[in-house]
């Protein structure tokens, strides 16, 4: 027996030696199943419940079935995030089944890996609510909202332009619908649903406005404009829309009440129309409004070209031809025009002596302040030069100029005190500078002989001299006239103040002779 037995412990010893020889060959030809309960593989599995609509389902119930044993390995409930985490799943492939009260169950196969995380999304089927959303005059409402409170969930969709919509993801049951959109008055329902079918509103939601609208054109003289700002405060807020093209304007959501629409527009006086009435639900039409261009005004000036240097020109005219607008430029050789129309226009600038000058193609704007400044250019015989003080060297302005000779005509100094005459008649002139009425200081001005040659300038400067002083007087700042009136009014003076002075002493003295007896007085002599 103890022969036996050794060799039954060398077997068995033999046999242990053997086994450990070969398993690591037999695993990994095993089947796939068989490695995973060997070696003990696992993952873990991530599940995301959803309806149709996307949104995460909580106290889903998923389970964790097995593709070829359909055993069920595991099972749990989604959080508030709609999620489950499943771990220590051993590597196999997987159906994974999500229900949900009131929805269609959901299924999907994930494959789990090893030492890896398998997010899954299994989707639960709710019902659907259709339908369309209109105005009472069966305008379709685009952007109207249709909401439907499942439990603290609020399920809801936007209708599209045609007033279309379609709410997803809604479980079996009975809900109140709420259809609302902006200016209109809100509308609910009951609904009923089904999961996996839809439900079908036949006839459409009916949304009644809860404010009005104001409608209207902008003109001016009954042409279209374009652009102006129709503007109106509702409460302490200014509401603005643009006119169009043709001047039509369209005021939305305008709560009841009386209103005043203001018009405005650069270059127009701004308009408006008061107490406008809107009655929710209505439209209030035909609210026109008139604008009035506001004047325009052409200013600038008028310059020559001379051998000296640009000279402001006196008595230029200006003309707008075709409207009857002109005006002509003062001894600073400017100029204005108010009250000029709209339009394209050709301006036309002219002066004795000087080419005229056209300018066509200008454009005046409602309430436009347009500078246009113009230089002539000056005919051949030209006389030019400056007036200034004979004592200061001032130059001075405003002075009248007159030539004669084959030429007559007539200037003033500009503000630099230049004059100047062009396109004259060669020859002999004789020039005269008067002063203006307010300044009496100096003597006119008169030179003879001045030759005007056919080429060229002719340069005369003028000397002004002060006035000849009258006779001076003997008080100081007086002239003689006036000191004797002054001497005359002091004589007249003394002589009054002497006769009052006599008068006086002639009350106060008496009468020389004796005083009466016993103290009693005497009867004075009348005064002879």
């Amino acid at each position: 027996m103890s022969k036996f037995n050794a060799v039954l412990r060398l077997f068995a010893i033999a046999l242990i030696v053997f086994t450990l020889a070969v398993s690591p060959s037999l695993i990994s030809n095993a089947p796939a199943t068989e490695r995973a309960t060997i070696l003990a593989v696992e993952g873990t599995l991530h599940v995301n419940v959803t309806d149709e609509a996307g949104r995460p389902m909580e106290n889903a119930y998923v389970t964790i079935v097995n593709d070829s044993t359909y055993v069920t390995i595991a099972n749990g409930y989604t959080g508030t995030n709609g999620s489950v985490w499943i771990s220590s799943v051993q590597v196999d492939s997987y159906f994974i089944n999500a229900s949900m009260t009131g929805y269609l169950n959901g299924s999907a196969l994930a494959d789990v890996i090893k030492n890896k995380v398998t997010n899954v999304t299994v989707v639960v089927e709710g019902g659907k609510f259709s339908g369309l959303v209109y105005a009472e005059d069966n305008a379709p409402i685009g952007n109207a909202t249709v909401e439907i409170a499942v439990g603290t969930a609020i399920l809801k969709n936007l209708t599209d332009p045609d007033g279309g919509f379609n709410v997803i993801g809604i479980p079996t049951g009975s809900y109140i619908v709420v259809v609302f959109s902006q200016s209109y008055t809100a509308v609910t329902e009951i609904v009923t649903v089904n999961a996996g079918a839809t439900t079908v509103r036949v006839q459409p939601f009916k949304l009644s406005r809860s404010t009005g609208w104001i409608t209207g054109y902008v003109f001016d003289a009954g042409i279209p404009v374009q652009s102006a700002i129709i503007s109106m405060s509702i409460g302490t807020i200014e509401h603005r829309v643009l006119s169009s093209v043709v001047g039509y304007y369209e005021m939305p959501d305008v709560p009841a009440g009386n209103y005043t629409v203001h018009a405005s527009k650069e270059g127009y006086v701004d308009a408006e129309i008061v107490n406008v009435t809107v009655i929710n639900g209505v439209g209030t039409d035909k609210v026109n409004i008139t604008l009035v261009g506001k004047p325009a005004t052409i200013s600038g000036s008028v310059t020559v070209l001379t051998s000296g240097g640009s000279v402001l020109l006196y008595g230029a005219l200006i003309e707008v031809l075709g409207t009857g607008h002109n005006a002509t430029t003062g001894t600073g050789g400017l100029y204005e025009m108010t009250d000029v129309p709209v339009g394209t226009w050709t301006i036309r600038t002219s002066a004795p002596g000087y080419e005229s000058n056209d300018s066509s193609g200008v454009v005046v704007n409602k309430g436009a302040k347009l500078t246009f400044n113009v230089e002539l250019i000056p005919k051949p015989g030209q006389l030019m030069g400056d007036v200034r003080s004979a004592d200061t060297f001032e130059l001075l302005e405003g002075y009248r100029v007159t030539i004669s000779g084959p030429t007559q005509r007539e200037t003033y100094t500009n503000d630099k005190g230049q004059y100047v005459f062009a396109g004259l008649t060669p020859g002999n002139y004789t020039i005269t500078v008067v002063p203006p009425s307010s300044d009496s200081r100096f003597s006119p001005y008169i030179a003879y002989t001045i030759e005007v040659e056919p080429e060229g300038v002719t340069t005369h400067d003028v000397s002004m001299k002060l006035v000849k002083q009258a006779l001076g007087g003997f008080v100081f700042g007086l002239d003689l006239p006036h000191s004797f009136m002054v001497l005359a009014l002091v004589l007249t003076l003394m002589v009054l103040v002497i006769a009052v002075y006599v008068r006086l002493r002639r009350f106060q003295t008496p009468v020389k002779g004796e005083e009466p007896e016993g103290g009693e007085e005497k009867e004075m002599p009348p005064v002879q």
